[in-house]
């Protein structure tokens, strides 16, 4: 399976690409897809490959994809989630190989610890793969070390990869530390990530599954569930100790806090601006398809477009007395995991539809914060979703799903404040860090509009709903 022999791969691969369910392509109109390179995995199985493909589009960015295939009778087929992908890129972190492609080489780095661990013996760690996931393929050894393989890719530096690297130095306990990564130096150009070797969180829960059990005890009980307000006590604590950590090293460029200033203040009103006017056009271009309840909510919030971009704008009008720092950059729920009684911090990717610049730049980490209590209010009003709006039943519920999000909202808020009041990334005006907040989870609703508007119509009346609250 060689692009220099086979000219058909390229074909193959132009008309599998499309079908994956990680393709984000697919309302975009193809241009062009090309085979960039092609790199055999393994001696003992020559028909699996990585194939990096290159899409050109009608509008907009080009793009590269990390494909893992196999040749069956003649065809490619995705071989992502196949044990032999696993075994095969399990002896590679073994044995620190570097596998050479047609343009360039695809090259392992793995700490001693992990090489000793995943090399075969008596007793070698099992590999296999872990489930199905939206944008990446994950491959678990033997529950102590899960490798992330990115299936969009970019040249440059990995935002997940330099953030792993900075908190293992750093002795941050409550993320998965880094041991190792695959990348792709072409023979010209900056180097490609194309996976992340890190340690595995057994027996864990994510913590928006935590969340929702929460939720569904509230409603059954139709009154507010005082469970999860210590799980959201320790989330503000652990959220807290990470930015405490991402904004502990000023002699690192990437890392180092930056005052925001006059200047930062702008961009960041412009930003804000700009997701409000380009949100508020998405949801009056769609507004035919929408109906019932959702529809009269949308209107609603097209009939607040001033106070909106007020909002948006007033952020600007006084330099912010604060800092910008690295953050995670789409924090959520579902971004962290509950092991026992603790929670740890993953998935440091960032937004993935960004390009990884953006995802790098520093910002407040009230984004963060922010991205948690929009995401309380998801797991609110989830267990909604299937009645109809004005119902007996779901005004029944709705108190009580208002109450679990308000007390889970306050206690994250209490136990982040009080851990980083002397960080100076914290605001030390109190007004300044209520107006930084609130626009924060206003531009992140507003966000989520847009993105349930072309992903999960169904769900669009909960972000809705959020931007008119948060007004």
């Amino acid at each position: 399976m060689s692009t220099t022999t086979k000219p058909s791969v390229a074909k193959q691969v132009a008309r599998l690409l499309p079908k994956m369910r990680w393709f984000r392509g697919k309302a975009r109109r193809i241009q062009r897809i090309d085979v960039i390179d092609h790199v055999p995995f393994s001696s003992r199985d020559a028909d699996l490959a990585l194939v990096l493909a290159g899409v050109a589009y009608a509008d907009g960015a080009a793009e590269t994809y990390a494909l893992y295939l196999r040749e069956v009778e003649g065809k490619l087929v995705d071989g992502g989630g196949q044990p032999e992908l696993a075994e095969s890129l399990r002896t590679a972190f073994s044995g620190g190989q570097s596998l050479a492609g047609a343009n360039g080489t695809v090259v392992v780095e793995c700490a001693p610890e992990a090489q000793r661990d995943l090399t075969p013996s008596a007793d070698p760690l099992a590999a296999r793969p872990l489930g199905a996931e939206q944008s990446n393929t994950s491959i678990v050894f033997g529950d102590q070390y899960v490798l992330k393989l990115y299936r969009v890719v970019e040249p440059g530096a990995c935002p997940e990869l330099e953030m792993t690297r900075f908190l293992t130095g750093k002795g941050f306990a409550h993320s998965p530390h880094v041991h190792g990564c695959l990348v792709y130096r072409p023979e010209v150009g900056p180097e490609t990530t194309l996976g992340v070797l890190q340690g595995f969180i057994r027996g864990a829960t994510d913590g928006w599954t935590q969340a929702l059990e929460s939720v569904d005890r509230a409603l059954r009980q139709a009154q507010p569930a005082n469970d999860y307000e210590e799980a959201a006590r320790l989330l503000g604590l652990r959220t807290a100790e990470l930015h405490l950590a991402l904004g502990s090293d000023s002699s690192d460029p990437a890392f180092a806090p930056e005052p925001f200033g006059e200047a930062g203040t702008l961009d960041l009103a412009a930003s804000f601006t700009h997701t409000a006017l380009k949100t508020l056009q998405l949801l009056e271009d769609r507004m035919s398809k929408l109906k019932g309840a959702t529809r009269k909510l949308a209107q609603k919030v097209l009939d607040a477009r001033e106070p909106i971009l007020e909002r948006m704008g007033s952020i600007g009008s006084t330099p912010l007395v604060s800092s910008r720092i690295r953050c995670h950059g789409d924090y959520h729920l579902g971004q962290v995991l509950r092991s026992g009684a603790d929670f740890f911090i993953t998935d440091f990717e960032g937004e993935v539809a960004r390009p990884a610049a953006e995802r790098r730049r520093k910002s407040s980490p009230f984004r963060d914060a922010a991205g948690m209590l929009r995401s309380f209010h998801y797991a609110s009003r989830a267990p909604l979703l299937g009645l109809r709006s004005g119902s007996r039943e779901r005004k029944s519920l709705e108190p009580a799903a208002r109450a679990w999000c308000e007390a889970a909202s306050e206690a994250f808020l209490r136990a982040y404040l009080a851990a980083v009041k002397d960080a100076p990334f914290l605001p030390r005006d109190l007004v300044e860090q209520e107006r930084l907040l609130k626009a924060h989870v206003l531009e992140k609703a507003l966000y989520e509009v847009a993105y349930e508007l072309g992903s999960r119509p169904k769900w669009l009346w909960i972000p809705l709903e959020g931007v008119l609250e948060s007004l």
